[in-house]
């Protein structure tokens, strides 16, 4: 896997598709973006619109896609009147492709947005204003601060993770506390671990894996997994959040059956109702559980 500097992200080449509709590319290619892509790939008429303002204003033709991703995070309000510039560098990693390549620094501290095609290796600690979208997996060697997380690969921290919206990712593990204060945090291919407590606004929920803590469980919309383990107490709130309107956009990385709108209730008994999504409830209700019992072939992280 190979290591490139921040300054050489938008040079990056090689890559994987996230699901079946976005292109394999070979490792000495790169995804370019046309007019001519994006209306094959029937692309919305705002998401359109702002990439023929930023022809107009680069005077130029197409734009490989991290370098389009760097532009997406760094949008002024005039380039992104509509305030989706996040939702654009989803809709381009889901239907185009990513990369295999590797993002590696020290630390990072963004006081926007961070959006890489690939994969991000930090060593130390990671600070992130607006939202963390990768095409591929992240590891951070310290602890993760960030406004919203969104990766197509796994998140791996070694300390605390502290995010004031959304975490998803296909697994998730902090070393220290994992925290989402305004909203939920979601597994859809493994598990959610961390060596400390778990503290959610929503639900916790791990599609296909185990939700497992040393400490203490607190969430506001219950626990969805396969199965827990859990070292403390478990406590259900049964908080009401209010409606998002972000909450209503199609899943962003539609692989399987992608993330699930977690906290649109409708959504979500629609899909039950429909087979296409089987919801584990663990302890459901405003209560606080007796500390769980640990399996004997469980292994703390």
């Amino acid at each position: 896997m190979a290591l490139i500097t921040l300054n050489e992200a938008a040079k990056s080449a090689g890559g994987r598709a996230m699901n079946t509709q976005a292109a394999v590319v070979a490792r000495d290619s790169r995804i370019m973006i046309t007019r001519e892509r994006l209306r094959d790939n029937n692309a919305c008429p705002v998401g359109y619109a702002f990439f023929v303002r930023v022809c107009r204003k680069y005077a130029r033709r197409e734009f490989e896609l991290q370098e389009m991703l760097d532009l997406l995070a760094n949008a002024t309000p005039s380039d992104d009147p509509e305030g989706l510039a996040y939702w654009y560098a989803h809709w381009l990693l889901a239907t185009l492709g990513s990369y295999s390549d590797t993002v590696e620094v020290d630390s990072l501290e963004a006081p926007g947005h961070f959006f890489t095609a690939g994969n991000l290796v930090v060593r130390r600690n990671a600070s992130i204003a607006g939202r963390l979208v990768a095409g591929g997996h992240v590891s951070i060697g310290g602890h993760l601060d960030a406004g919203h997380v969104q990766l197509a690969g796994s998140l791996d921290v070694r300390g605390d993770i502290r995010v004031r919206d959304r975490v998803e990712a296909t697994s998730i593990s902090a070393g220290g506390d994992l925290e989402s204060s305004h909203s939920f945090i979601h597994a859809d291919k493994g598990d959610v671990t961390a060596g400390g407590n778990i503290l959610a606004a929503g639900e916790v929920c791990a599609d296909v894996g185990t939700v497992r803590c040393l400490g203490d469980l607190v969430c506001g919309d219950g626990v969805h997994a396969q199965g827990q383990a859990i070292g403390g107490m478990l406590q259900v709130l049964n908080a009401t959040i209010e409606a998002n309107p972000e909450l209503l956009l199609l899943p962003m990385f539609p692989n399987g059956i992608g993330f699930p709108l977690s906290l649109n209730r409708a959504a979500r008994r629609k899909m039950k109702s429909k087979g296409k999504a089987k919801v584990h409830v663990s302890n459901p209700g405003s209560s606080i559980v007796k500390p769980c019992q640990t399996p004997d072939t469980f292994t703390w992280p």
